[in-house]
């Protein structure tokens, strides 16, 4: 990615409230018309994942990275990393709701990932329309 504008730059209580702060910033960050529903999905997907599976509570923190640059958006986020779970892609579950967070990142995004030194990071990249 090119020169790299930061939208969000967040650090929350690590609690369910968190996905929807984040929500909230990113419709206030400008320039994300076009695909706001997109980031706003992914965005609360991986922070919802970190709430639900890091080990934190809300005495932990997460912090959350929204950037954007002429191709791309990425969105980061970095979590206690109290659990030694690792974030990956569920097998199909039939009708069950949960568990579907990490397959809508995947197809929303063009490429996502994770990281572990100390604490957890997740990432995912969705490119812009040209």
């Amino acid at each position: 990615m090119g020169d790299n504008a930061e939208l969000v730059n967040l650090v929350l209580p690590c609690e369910p409230s968190a996905a929807r702060n984040v929500r909230d910033a990113l419709r206030a960050s400008p320039g994300l018309e076009p695909m706001l529903d997109e980031v706003m999905l992914v965005a609360s997907e991986l922070v919802t994942n970190a709430v639900v599976h890091s080990g934190g509570d809300e005495r932990h923190s997460l912090s959350v990275v929204v950037s954007r640059s002429d191709s791309a958006v990425l969105i980061s986020v970095r979590d206690p990393g109290l659990s030694a779970d690792e974030a990956k892609i569920r097998a199909d579950r039939g009708s069950e709701v949960e568990g579907r967070g990490l397959m809508l990142v995947e197809r929303l995004s063009n490429r996502w990932g994770t990281r572990r030194n100390g604490s957890y990071l997740v990432w995912a990249q969705l490119e812009q329309a040209p």
